[in-house]
């Protein structure tokens, strides 16, 4: 579901409080971290990495 607000529809600020309750409820998974650092990112860097493998993103 999070990644869904950084591909589909680009919204960063809702998938950023699910990467906070994520973090908060999971702290030691790296894949959480990288996603919120990757909300950052600008959609177009985004879009080109979800292309590029899709199932990971």
């Amino acid at each position: 579901m999070r990644q869904k607000f950084l591909t589909d529809n680009h919204q960063p600020e809702k998938a950023r409080d699910y990467f906070n309750r994520a973090i908060r409820i999971y702290p030691l998974r790296l894949e959480n971290y990288l996603l919120y650092m990757l909300s950052y990112f600008p959609e177009s860097f985004i879009a080109w990495l979800h292309k590029l493998s899709p199932n990971r993103l």
